[in-house]
């Protein structure tokens, strides 16, 4: 949602660029996007889902500061291919963890409280680079998600460990008390 306010601001302001590059744009994201929803299975199988969801976080923060650093719409084109890839399958996958990890009886709940604290999120983001874009333009704002981004791989990166760990523990043992 964040990018949805920056893009046309970093298009226009930034790039100086028309519609179509902005279109072109939305097109890579979704051939990305389609993309992921296709071989991330593939990806889960080959790599793991710690390795893969940490990996897509990183290589999604990477694409954003390099979106950044070469202003070009050629850029922006495909850094967007890389970042509907990235958005798509790190929501897969992070799917498919709730799933492995949280409980059934505690999903709903679980999932309402994410579902909270990501719309927080994004309204706090939307409303400081509204606040934002006049002063700094659109590329501070995509510099700040490409922080976030980074800040949400190390923490994947250390809590997602003993996390999976546990699940496969309770999964032996709900094997063997059957």
């Amino acid at each position: 949602m964040a990018s949805n306010l920056l893009k046309p601001v970093y298009v226009s302001q930034t790039l100086k660029a028309d519609v179509l590059v902005f279109s072109l744009g939305e097109m890579a994201y979704a051939i990305g996007a389609v993309a992921a929803g296709v071989l991330v299975a593939l990806v889960v199988r080959k790599m793991g889902q710690y390795a893969a969801i940490v990996g897509n976080t990183l290589l999604f923060a990477v694409v954003i500061v390099a979106m950044v650093s070469l202003p070009y719409g050629w850029a922006l084109v495909a850094s967007y291919i890389v970042y509907g890839w990235c958005n798509a399958s790190v929501r897969l996958i992070r799917q498919s963890l709730y799933m492995t990890v949280v409980p059934r009886h505690l999903m709903g709940r679980v999932m309402s409280f994410f579902n909270s604290l990501g719309m927080m999120m994004r309204l706090l983001l939307i409303g400081l680079f509204s606040v934002m874009i006049d002063h700094t333009g659109a590329s501070m704002g995509y510099v700040i998600v490409a922080g976030l981004l980074l800040l949400a791989a190390v923490g994947i990166a250390v809590t997602m460990r003993p996390i999976l760990a546990e699940a496969e523990v309770q999964a032996v043992v709900a094997s063997e008390d059957r």
